[in-house]
């Protein structure tokens, strides 16, 4: 995919731009243009932006933010187990059927070794914000008030659709809302999520315990079903099927929530601190090559 939009980059008569090989060097370590243009086209692609220099510019300092962590966990000795590794594109393959997932690899140009390397760069980056957090111990009065801020866990209970293409999710809610199929059965033919031959019944949640797009669940009315929405990994349809209330959160729970606001905060923080003691170093005209490339590739019939 990469190589063909290159070439059609390289059939305008104004004469092509090539797409760099390296656009940023961090230190000594190159960060390689293929990359940056492969992510931009798997998020954004489908919505045919006009203007990709500032996506790119943002993928771009997002790439160095997460390396900058990763190296900054491997100088404090913080290492990424095989176990996790393993759960992390465990997580990431359970989302397609097998053959899905291998074609979205092809379709983008992707390769195992290419995910495994990345899920290991998130991973150390989230083990060493997780360190910084808990640098502090988390005090009982500190457990205390965020229980009392939090008297109530509401969960809910949905279906969850899950498709590759808004065109697929919208001609099951458009089945939906003729009456002529249930949700669940509409689940059943046309999700690819794990929980699919469940009619993709979910076990309860409450917010944050999933992805952000699943805390739409709770602005539905019980049985609504939700217009489609996008993430990273397809077009979620959700419905409604009831809300659950638990008594007093666990302190457990507070724990973790109030390491996660710290996380939070603190990544900020550390990415400044990070980033003012590395050397980076951008290519000139890169970035507006690769926008270049991109814009060419996509006004092609």
């Amino acid at each position: 995919m990469l190589l063909s939009l290159i070439g059609l980059a390289g059939c305008e008569s104004a004469g092509p731009v090539a797409a760099p090989e390296v656009i940023a060097y961090l230190g000594d370590q190159p960060i390689e243009g293929h990359g940056l243009m492969l992510r931009a086209l798997r998020q954004y692609g489908a919505l045919a932006p006009t203007d990709w220099l500032p996506i790119l510019e943002r993928l771009l300092e997002d790439e160095i933010d997460l390396r900058l962590m990763a190296k900054e966990a491997r100088k404090q000795g913080i290492s990424a187990s095989k176990e996790a590794l393993s759960r992390s594109l465990a997580a990431l393959q359970s989302r397609y059927p097998s053959h899905r997932f291998r074609r979205t690899l092809d379709r983008l140009a992707l390769r195992d070794t290419d995910l495994k390397q990345r899920a290991h760069l998130r991973i150390l980056a989230e083990l060493l914000l997780g360190k910084e957090a808990a640098n502090q111990p988390i005090s009982r009065e500190a457990i205390d008030a965020w229980i009392a801020k939090h008297p109530t866990q509401e969960k809910v209970v949905v279906r969850h659709l899950l498709t590759a293409s808004q065109s697929e999710a919208k001609e099951a809610l458009s089945l939906f809302r003729k009456k002529r199929f249930s949700f669940a059965d509409l689940v059943r033919r046309f999700s690819s999520a794990p929980e699919a031959a469940q009619g993709g019944i979910l076990p309860p949640f409450s917010r944050g315990e999933l992805p952000p797009i699943f805390d739409q669940a709770f602005s539905l009315k019980l049985g609504e079903v939700s217009e489609p929405l996008r993430s990273e990994h397809g077009w979620h349809v959700l419905r409604l099927e009831r809300r659950e209330a638990q008594g007093r959160p666990t302190d457990d729970r507070a724990q973790r929530d109030i390491l996660r606001t710290r996380e939070g905060a603190l990544q900020g923080q550390l990415i400044a601190r990070l980033r003012s003691a590395a050397k980076i170093r951008k290519v000139p005209g890169a970035l507006a090559a690769l926008e270049s490339t991109l814009s060419n590739a996509m006004e092609m019939p």
